[in-house]
């Protein structure tokens, strides 16, 4: 069987440092390899967002700056608690074939999906994670456009489970970027299809207002309590220029 490498880039060598290995992971934006630092000889994961290989080129280098801004953020928050991947370098990448893409590199972690991990503690009959099998995985409908993370929340509220800064299980929507090159390439305001999303929740137009204001009243809380007890937030905005606290989730 062959070995799954879309870029065509396992065994090369990126940034005069990073040997190429294997594909470990692929998504609808970006996929993850991991690779060797020729230099330090440790493992770290590459996460090469292909997605972005379409933006028009006049508009590359602003991404770039963005994609940088965002990684600097990500490194910042990792540097105060284990529980968030740590950033090591970002840059960008043209493939043999000329498609052009940013990358991030980040620590390698060894472990097993959620998944493998999930099925091999009910196969030794270990307690449940009753969170995740009773609400499920963030949904990858394609027509919910960027709204994984908002159906999931409602799914939490409505199982009455708590949603806040603290728990066992982060999730963190990393795609502001890659929405906005795709959303410049195609013209669309709105990647998803909102109605859809809607549908989906089974929201009406009263319950669409109640969950706005809801979730307006959750983003001051989660902002304030954050800056509290963390002293930083994660819950952010890139505009103008300048880091904003959220005020809608």
């Amino acid at each position: 069987m062959s070995v799954k490498d879309p870029l065509h880039i396992a065994g090369q060598t990126i940034a005069e440092k990073y040997r190429i290995e294997k594909l470990v992971g692929e998504g609808g934006f970006a996929v993850v390899y991991r690779a060797i630092h020729t230099i330090w000889k440790k493992p770290v994961a590459i996460k090469f967002f292909n997605g972005l290989s379409n933006a028009p080129v006049d508009q590359r280098e602003q991404f770039k700056d963005a994609f940088i801004q965002e990684g600097a953020l990500l490194t910042e928050l990792s540097s105060q608690t284990a529980g968030i991947v740590q950033a090591r370098d970002v840059g960008t990448y043209t493939t043999p074939g000329g498609q052009w893409m940013p990358y991030m590199v980040l620590e390698w972690l060894d472990g097993a999906s959620l998944e493998e991990l999930l099925e091999r503690e009910r196969a030794q009959g270990m307690a449940r994670w009753s969170v995740l099998e009773t609400i499920g995985f963030p949904d990858t409908d394609r027509q919910l456009g960027g709204r994984e993370d908002v159906e999931y929340l409602v799914r939490c509220t409505r199982h009455k489970v708590p949603v806040g800064t603290v728990g066992d299980v982060l999730l963190h929507h990393f795609g502001s970027i890659t929405q906005k090159a795709m959303k410049m390439e195609t013209g669309i305001d709105d990647l998803g299809d909102r109605a859809h999303f809607y549908r989906k929740l089974g929201m009406g137009w009263l319950a669409r207002k109640h969950f706005k204001a809801q979730r307006r009243r959750l983003a001051a809380d989660w902002v304030r309590r954050e800056r509290s007890d963390h002293g930083f937030v994660m819950h952010m905005v890139r505009a103008d220029g300048m880091w904003r606290d959220v005020s809608y989730l």
